[in-house]
């Protein structure tokens, strides 16, 4: 119907009344094959209301009855009916528009049908299958322009052209943080009610993970929650029950952190801060303040370090209390809860991480890289001028390191204490000491045996100065073999024979060792761990060279059996006892 040729559109609009725009658009769409139901419909019309416009201006020519049916232009040759191409229609072709008015309409109704049936089955089509759209920048924009509208919400940055977003867990920062927190947008926060209380502006750990699914398009939960812990582990928000710095896909309720205690604030807190925190809880008589073990020994560690200033301290933290008692009950318990999750994350329990601590690589390497791509931005004089300074910091950083070599690992007041209880364990036998036993023995100058005899004096010190003399190890080993489990002591000097055995017969000293102590079928079996036993097995049965250090770990792991036990045992023994005797007789 629609094959018109391109001279004769013109003609056909003139015969049926229909203007330009109205003939271009339903050709056009007929030609391209958009079947569209706006299109369809909007035609139909228009060519109805030329029909009618046409059939009027025949009947007040006469030329046609009151009875007679309107002619119907839907099943008309217009490659015949154009043939002349003339400007007005001549009178055959009005005798054909007659004659087929009764045909065309009866049979108008059936290609109506026919044509909604098509057109229901293509969008049937459509519907069944899965397209995967990709949209342009443009008109990407353009929809979420028009769903924030809709919606009335803040929308979400889209970086991606197509609709499977990707979350990156570098990039997440303060503005992320803001617009969880987001009142209209963000994670959905309730008031629960809780036995004899109400506990305000919360949200369940399930809500956060669907949050952050739909939010930045993360794939799994697992993957949600592992976000959300990274999250809370930098204490942008705690646990309300538990006092553990994990995000549970559960009913399990959490609360915001302040904004005051973000690590991004930029200020880390010190140790008198964290002192005055300390004492605070001390003063209170709750069960949910009272101090962990960990917080006690941090209280006591401070309290040594900060001696100078602990009445000050003290009296700080009696002053916050009471300050904190004259506030409502329900802000006093929430200002208890921000703080203490405060401090779980800058002063965490052992075991777990800290985030707060900066890593000495990684701050390095950063400065690396932003100095380097500064230099690449100056000119030569600045670049001279940046090299100095360069020589400069790096000459404060040696005379830093070479201080720091010569600090002591362990603290002034734990050295002291350790050299004062070694000093006192050794004074009754220093020949330097006035008034020790041995007061005026000089080795080079003199014969006598005493300073020998008195070694039992030593082997109260510990178990190493005990095995450090060959006496001491005979008489320990008479007194291991009393209570049957003398072989804890050979196993451990036959590991130190063969540290120092050459390198040559290591995997025979070794061999032997093994299959006396270690393996299943042993005469003298040692209490070792199974790993040190895999350990040692799996060396012997490889053939690479054995290194000085197998036996290592099942040689201290045997001392501190012995150091434990059996030592302490020794030191109250008869044969101890003894020997000390005779060693007091001679000396005095």
């Amino acid at each position: 119907m629609w094959n018109i040729h391109a001279g004769s559109w013109k003609i056909f609009a003139k015969l049926c009344n229909i203007n330009g725009e109205t003939f271009s658009l339903a050709r056009g769409a007929w030609e391209e094959g958009y079947e569209g139901d706006l299109v369809y419909d909007e035609t139909l019309k228009a060519l109805e209301e030329s029909r009618n416009e046409y059939n009027q201006s025949l009947a007040q020519e006469g030329s046609l009855e009151e009875e007679d049916e309107p002619p119907s232009l839907d099943n008309i040759d217009l490659d015949q009916l154009f043939e002349n191409n003339e400007d007005e229609p001549s009178t055959s072709n009005k005798n054909q528009l007659e004659e087929t008015t009764t045909t065309t309409m009866e049979s108008k109704e059936t290609r109506v049908q026919r044509v909604n049936r098509r057109q229901q089955r293509k969008r049937q089509r459509r519907s069944s299958k899965d397209h995967d759209f990709e949209l342009d920048d443009e008109s990407f924009s353009r929809i979420v322009d028009q769903n924030e509208k809709s919606s009335g919400r803040a929308s979400r940055k889209m970086k991606r052209k197509n609709l499977n977003l990707e979350v990156s867990h570098d990039c997440f920062g303060i503005s992320e943080i803001l617009e969880i927190e987001d009142p209209c947008s963000g994670v959905p926060l309730r008031a629960v009610k809780s036995f004899l209380s109400r506990i305000p502006d919360v949200f369940t750990g399930e809500d956060l993970v669907q949050w952050l699914r739909k939010s930045y398009g993360v794939d799994s939960n697992d993957e949600a929650v592992h976000l959300g812990t990274l999250i809370a582990c930098h204490g942008y928000f705690y646990a309300i029950d538990e006092h553990v710095i994990t995000l549970k896909d559960d009913n399990s309720f959490n609360r915001f952190q302040h904004e005051k205690y973000w690590p991004s604030k930029g200020w880390e807190p010190d140790q008198a801060s964290y002192a005055i925190y300390l004492i605070k809880r001390s003063f209170s008589t709750k069960a949910r303040l009272e101090l962990g073990d960990y917080e006690i020994d941090n209280l006591s560690r401070l309290q040594r370090v900060l001696s100078r200033d602990w009445d000050r301290l003290v009296s700080t933290a009696e002053s916050l209390s009471r300050v904190e008692k004259r506030k409502d009950k329900s802000d006093r318990k929430l200002h208890e809860c921000q703080e203490r999750a405060f401090w779980n994350i800058h002063r965490p329990m052992p075991g777990q991480a800290n985030t707060s601590e900066q890593d000495m690589k990684k701050r390095v390497r950063n400065n690396r890289i932003a100095s380097n791509d500064q230099m690449a931005t100056m000119g030569p004089s600045e670049r001279i001028e940046m090299k100095q300074k360069d020589i400069r910091r790096l000459e404060l950083e040696k005379d830093a390191l070479e201080k720091a070599l010569i600090k002591p690992c362990h603290r002034f007041s734990k050295a002291i204490e350790t050299l004062i209880s070694y000093c006192d364990a050794r004074e009754r036998i220093d020949p330097l000491l006035p008034h020790s036993a041995l007061s005026g023995y000089n080795s080079w100058s003199s014969r006598d045996q005493s300073a020998l005899e008195s070694e039992p004096l030593k082997w109260k010190n510990g178990l190493a100065d005990l095995l450090r003399n060959q006496t001491g190890q005979e008489a320990f080993a008479k007194f291991l073999k009393s209570e049957y489990s003398g072989e804890n002591l050979t196993f451990w000097l036959h590991t130190r024979r063969y540290k120092s055995a050459p390198v040559s017969r290591h995997r025979v000293i070794a061999r032997a060792i093994y299959e006396r102590h270690i393996s299943d079928e042993c005469q003298e079996p040692v209490n070792l761990p199974q790993a040190d036993r895999r350990k040692i097995a799996r060396s012997l049965e490889s053939e690479e060279p054995l290194t000085r250090f197998l036996f290592d770990d099942a040689a201290e792991h045997i001392f501190r059996l012995m150091k434990a036990d059996s030592y302490k045992r020794f030191l109250n023994s008869a044969i101890y006892q003894e020997m000390l005797d005779n060693v007091k007789v001679k000396l005095a």
